[in-house]
């Protein structure tokens, strides 16, 4: 019994959110052992479902055979993170559930990591040129919007490109864990923290040219700092991402969207649009300039996501515009954002958790299972928006998951829909 709620959350995750249930049923009848009927394999699914729902330990003996055929979790295709165990199941009705969970942060207790990497720390103070720049065991949760997770085991922030580039390039030399983190927006942080090198993302020179070209080094924060430089010097382009939390790095590397302006927002926006080139430092540690058709755009995502690829700055190519039409645009959807998302320095998120699906919003799907006030721990689904979790009372990273988890098996239950995690995990979730 003990990993068959991995291999749920491992169905949901390979088969993504676009397909129907039936789809789902589809490809489990060609896994498991004949012969079976679609039907029976309908039947043998949705019991799954239910069971997992309930954490009804007998399910083991009643479905495992079923999914002794099914790739392994461990496969090397698939990412591998530590799913929670199943939570309880709290009870339906107009009363939010809560499900109770112990809440303590587990610091201190692993090995650092960075032992086994001599030198690493050396070689960071020198290309920093100081040792007072290099931390060790700092505890991460600070360093992000949804004010969650442990200790990292060495800590630096880089305050230029250049920097930025030498300190990747002792990581990489030294073959050290490291994580590039920016505003710390759509990231889930273990509650264990990571095992290895934090670079927190500070370059932030912004320069505006001529020809309204503006250059910004990718630890830039995109709002307020590049847009009101952009917006003041009458370039336009920017302003339509007011109140997104990220950096120009994880701009590009999310491709930051939003929609066209009010009162029509016939189209989403995307900020490839208005991204010229970038300076970006590869795995190899080549560092080369490339064009806007390097990044591969599309929904959420970057080719960026399937290499180690890290940019250092970026150009954008904005147009003369009225400031004052500007700035309405501006007002107007900073006031749709608060209409909507919950404020992140009183209730603290990573965003939306899970990907859009075609046709139907994740965050509907999540609604109409009445999860909107479901709570596990600290963590809870927000009522403005059921496609965001928030840090609703010291939270864990453990909350977060077994809320996830649970949301994934009663929308599948229900709906049919099968959502699938938008947020990274990152670093060591306590096993």
């Amino acid at each position: 019994m003990g990993n068959l709620w991995d291999r749920s959350c491992y169905l949901q995750r390979v088969y993504g959110e676009r397909l129907r249930f039936v789809h789902l049923i589809r490809k489990l009848s060609d896994q498991v052992p004949q012969p079976i009927s679609k039907t029976s394999a309908f039947a043998t699914v949705r019991l799954f479902a239910t069971a997992v729902r309930f954490g009804i330990r007998t399910v083991e003996t009643i479905l495992w055979p079923q999914f002794a055929r099914l790739p392994s979790p461990d496969q090397p295709f698939l990412p591998r993170i530590s799913y929670a165990s199943a939570p309880p199941n709290p009870t339906h009705s107009t009363t939010p559930a809560v499900i109770q969970t112990s809440k303590h942060h587990i610091h201190g207790s692993r090995p650092v990591l960075a032992v086994a990497y001599p030198g690493v720390a050396d070689k960071l103070a020198a290309v920093l040129g100081t040792s007072e720049r290099v931390f060790r065991n700092v505890d991460l949760a600070p360093y992000t919007t949804f004010k969650i997770g442990g200790p990292a085991d060495l800590f630096v922030e880089p305050r230029s490109a250049d920097e930025l580039c030498a300190v990747l390039k002792v990581a990489y030399s030294s073959g050290i864990p490291h994580f590039v983190l920016g505003l710390g927006a759509n990231i889930l942080v273990g509650d264990c923290g990571f095992r290895g090198l934090i670079i927190r993302n500070r370059a932030n020179a912004i320069s505006v040219l001529d020809d309204g070209t503006v250059i910004a080094e990718s630890g830039v924060i995109v709002f307020p700092d590049l847009i009101d430089v952009a917006v003041a010097a009458g370039l336009s382009g920017l302003e339509h991402y007011v109140g997104i939390p990220s950096t120009v790095g994880g701009a590009l590397w999310q491709n930051l969207h939003f929609l066209s302006p009010a009162p029509e927002r016939l189209r989403t926006m995307f900020i490839e649009e208005v991204v010229l080139s970038a300076d970006v430092l590869e795995r190899d540690g080549r560092r080369h300039n490339v064009d806007r058709d390097y990044f591969n755009f599309g929904y959420d995502y970057s080719t960026l996501h399937d290499s180690e690829a890290v940019v250092l700055s970026a150009s954008f190519a904005l147009e003369n515009a009225n400031q004052q039409n500007m700035r309405r645009i501006m007002s107007e959807n900073l006031d749709w954002r608060r209409a909507r998302h919950p404020p992140l320095d009183a209730e603290p998120s990573a965003g939306s958790i899970f990907k859009k699906i075609d046709g139907v919003g994740a965050g509907r799907l999540i609604d109409q299972a009445g999860l909107k006030g479901t709570r596990v721990g600290g963590a809870e689904v927000t009522r403005r928006h059921a496609n965001i979790l928030i840090n609703r009372d010291q939270a864990t990273a453990s909350d977060v998951r077994k809320l996830i988890n649970y949301i994934q098996a009663v929308v599948v239950e229900k709906s049919g829909y099968v959502l699938e995690t938008e947020i990274r995990f990152v670093g060591d979730f306590c096993g």
